[in-house]
């Protein structure tokens, strides 16, 4: 089933539910407007599916598109870490 067909089916299912589920809307043929509001906005980067492509959790069709310029982008992977618990062990020499 493509994505389109999924979103709006789980619209659907979603209904009623507005504060349990917050459901994002795509932007569609805005991408590259898109993308530079986010590198305007010093943001990570953006995510891009086929609105057409079939569902199949073997093989993942998705892109992400990397803010190149992002200033957070060193020692956040451990800022993730950190904020489950999870501490990276220091390397010894």
């Amino acid at each position: 089933m493509p994505l389109r067909d999924r979103k709006a089916r789980l619209a659907q299912i979603a209904k009623g539910v507005e504060g349990w589920i917050a459901l994002t809307n795509g932007v569609v043929g805005e991408g590259r407007a898109l993308y530079r509001a986010v590198v305007d906005a010093d943001l990570e980067g953006i995510v891009a599916k086929k609105l057409t492509g079939p569902y199949n959790p073997k093989l993942t069709r998705w892109h992400k598109i990397l803010n190149r310029d992002y200033s957070q982008r060193q020692g956040r992977a451990e800022w993730f870490l950190e904020r489950r618990g999870c501490y990276a062990r220091k390397q010894t020499v």
